[in-house]
């Protein structure tokens, strides 16, 4: 029922991605709304025990890998594509690794100014144009 409950969410964020053309503005639109949704209650503690419970069940790690985590990347893996960018997995790890582990590590979250300065150093890392 939490993975029903998640993937109806995550399924609606999808469907409203952003795709202005500016491939730098889309991504820190994407970040942006990823922070505000693992940071909002009651879906932040939902996704800490959700967390919690991927790390010492291999089923539940795989059925979040495969009904939510792997869409959502393959959504940020199209908006990299759709930008020119080769390496997408990697890049796609670069941009969201930092958002992740600043929630697990529950120190504050990256600002507006900290996304867009950290999408324009992993563009420029990865050569998107």
């Amino acid at each position: 029922m939490i993975f029903d409950a998640l993937f109806a969410r995550a399924a609606d964020v999808a469907e409203t991605l952003p795709s202005t053309g500016d491939l730098q503005r889309d991504l820190e639109t994407l970040l942006e709304e990823a922070v505000v949704e693992i940071s909002t209650q009651p879906r932040e503690s939902l996704l800490r025990s959700l967390a919690a419970r991927i790390q010492t069940d291999e089923s539940t790690a795989s059925e979040f890998h495969d009904r939510l985590l792997r869409p959502q990347l393959d959504v940020v893996h199209t908006l990299l594509r759709s930008g020119g960018a080769r390496r997408v997995e990697r890049t796609a790890e670069l941009l969201l690794a930092p958002v992740f582990y600043r929630w697990f590590m529950r120190l504050a979250p990256m600002t507006t100014q900290d996304i867009a300065s950290h999408v324009r150093e992993v563009l420029r890392l990865a050569h998107v144009p």
